[in-house]
């Protein structure tokens, strides 16, 4: 039975309610066989051949160093609210990444061609036929800011011959945004 989306003020059966159950941590961690439940106040999602992820089990990373693709980083203890002695590579999410996007032309979905150049890791030029515009990442990675990592797609991604096994989670929401003039 195909069964087409439900609409605001439509009644919501009991069945459409295990197909949201269903679909929510699927789109949230982009693993079809996903499921949540909730244990004390946290949500726990489990799939298929993976451990059990809640927000507080992802791990807290010091940042030290700040690279065009990763983050130089230290796990971070939030227990004694310090930073460990170990370190470990971080990889920016994939749209703030500077590779593989450097150089390239995108055509989006409404037809728009946008061409890239990067200047540095957090600044990037755009052109969209004669316009062109100036991008930053904002906002920008700090030196000893704390940022929470995901593990990643494989549990252990190459990224330019460093071995990158989380990636940052972004939850202050960076993005590129126009330089202001």
């Amino acid at each position: 039975m195909i069964r087409r989306p439900w609409r605001p003020g439509q009644p919501l059966r009991a069945d459409r309610l295990t197909d949201m159950d269903r679909a929510i941590p699927a789109g949230l961690t982009g693993v079809a066989g996903m499921s949540s439940h909730q244990i004390g106040s946290n949500v726990v999602f489990e799939g298929p051949g993976t451990a059990p992820i809640t927000p507080r089990a992802l791990p807290l990373f010091q940042i030290t160093g700040i690279q065009d693709d990763y983050l130089e980083c230290l796990y971070f203890n939030p227990i004694g609210w310090a930073p460990g002695s170990r370190a470990i590579s971080v990889a920016k999410p994939f749209l703030l990444r500077r590779w593989p996007l450097d150089g390239s032309t995108i055509t989006y979905e409404n037809g728009d061609v946008i061409s890239y150049v990067y200047a540095s890791g957090r600044e990037r030029t755009a052109t969209k036929g004669a316009e062109t515009e100036v991008q930053v990442m904002t906002p920008d990675y700090a030196l000893d800011e704390i940022i929470r990592g995901l593990p990643g797609p494989t549990g252990d991604t190459d990224l330019a011959g460093i071995s990158i096994v989380y990636e940052d989670a972004n939850t202050c929401g960076r993005f590129w945004a126009r330089q202001a003039s």
